[in-house]
């Protein structure tokens, strides 16, 4: 492979894992998973240390850049799994947009999954990726995030057969699809 040739892998991030080249603190980063692909890789956008799911890693800067800029609202789906009942209020909450400290989100599709007395999952889906974002949205309307696993970018939805700390590449109708979505909201 030419030092040209873009690559598009789609990792399944494990926890306790940075989405980072590097970690200042020795941490195991996502750079570790992709070590033996022979490419200068970045990931695309960040998943928080207890986050696991769906991570873009490529070396194609200008797509990197259509997914990750909010101008370009590429959805990004997440399940939730919650402590306890999760109420039609809060639910109306979480999609009405929130106050995270010192910034509003925009409105958020929300759906219960299932759930019982003791937990539910929750599916969201933003386009913004602030900082721990669905974990401080939820807090706000009252929910402790147990688990939290981003299941899609955009169209692009991870595999139920890969598992975490694995990654496949895209094919190149998913790469034309990413592309596709982040050119049309401009």
């Amino acid at each position: 492979r030419t030092s040209r040739e873009k690559v598009y892998l789609l990792v399944n991030k494990p926890l306790n894992m940075i989405t980072s080249a590097s970690d200042d603190r020795d941490r195991e980063t996502v750079m570790e998973i992709v070590k033996d692909v022979d490419a200068r890789l970045f990931p695309v956008g960040r998943l928080d240390y207890n986050t696991t799911g769906a991570l873009i890693m490529t070396n194609d800067g200008e797509l990197s850049y259509r997914i990750t800029h909010p101008k370009h609202e590429m959805d990004k789906t997440y399940r939730a799994l919650v402590k306890g009942v999760v109420s039609k209020e809060k639910l109306a909450r979480l999609r009405s947009g929130v106050d995270i400290g010192g910034f509003v989100t925009s409105r958020a599709r929300a759906r219960i999954i299932k759930g019982n007395q003791h937990s539910t999952i929750v599916e969201i889906s933003i386009h913004e990726g602030k900082n721990r974002q669905i974990r401080r949205m939820c807090a706000h309307c009252g929910l402790t995030v147990k688990r939290l696993k981003r299941i899609r970018e955009g169209r692009l939805l991870l595999d139920r057969d890969l598992r975490p700390g694995q990654w496949r590449p895209l094919t190149q109708a998913e790469v034309k699809v990413l592309r596709e979505e982040s050119f049309l909201q401009e």
